[in-house]
């Protein structure tokens, strides 16, 4: 009886090994995941920044002039106010 339950405590300890060992490989991989997507929105940064910093300076240039004065700059200052609301 003392031999089977020194197998018991053996499997349950292989038991806890694998789930432990389950977990830390489970947490690898989210982390792998997680240092993948902040690259990807890295990157994705690093695209928007140059589109907003120009429509800052189109902006500002829009406010610096009359942006009403002829329709081209209507139809314009419109497209860049519905951009800018969204």
């Amino acid at each position: 009886m003392r031999e089977y339950q020194k197998q018991q405590e053996k499997l349950a300890l292989i038991e806890l090994e694998c789930i432990v060992d389950w977990a830390r490989k489970s947490v690898l991989a989210r982390k792998a995941s997680v240092s993948r997507l902040n690259g990807e929105l890295s990157e994705i940064h690093q695209y928007l920044q140059p589109l907003e910093d120009e429509k800052k300076a189109i902006l500002d240039h829009l406010s610096q002039e009359n942006a009403w004065t002829d329709p081209g700059n209507q139809r314009q200052t419109l497209k860049l106010l519905e951009i800018n609301s969204r």
